[in-house]
């Protein structure tokens, strides 16, 4: 079982909660938090295996989004995104981050979620 981490902060986003739903079928246990306090309270409680992230989450960019994140969070991350932009990309490599495009089915993400927890060590905040 993979416990997971899904932050966005469009909480009527249907791709995530539809993917919250096929995640559990595929053994991940996924929870959806809207912000950066929020994760840090989920942090607070759980250790996750993975964290996913929108790259808008913070409004100013994807490597302030996910700089913001790394902070709370040194272990596995992810961004799921529309963002195909070098910046995007540029600053998930910097960040150690997986890189995956919008839209995704649900069983894409499972199989993303699946392959990052894979390829990543675990680490213990």
């Amino acid at each position: 079982m993979i416990l997971a981490v899904l932050v966005d902060r469009d909480p009527v986003m249907r791709l995530v909660a539809a993917a919250v739903t096929a995640l559990r079928h595929d053994g991940v246990v996924a929870t959806h938090v809207p912000d950066l306090p929020s994760l840090d309270a989920t942090l607070r409680a759980v250790t996750p295996d993975l964290v996913v992230t929108d790259l808008s989450l913070t409004g100013r960019g994807p490597h302030d989004a996910l700089s913001a994140v790394r902070a709370a969070w040194p272990g596995p991350l992810a961004a799921l995104t529309g963002d195909d932009s070098p910046a995007a990309h540029s600053a998930c490599v910097q960040l150690g981050a997986a890189h995956w495009l919008k839209p995704l089915t649900p069983r894409e993400i499972a199989d993303a979620v699946r392959a990052a927890n894979d390829r990543q060590p675990k680490v213990t905040p």
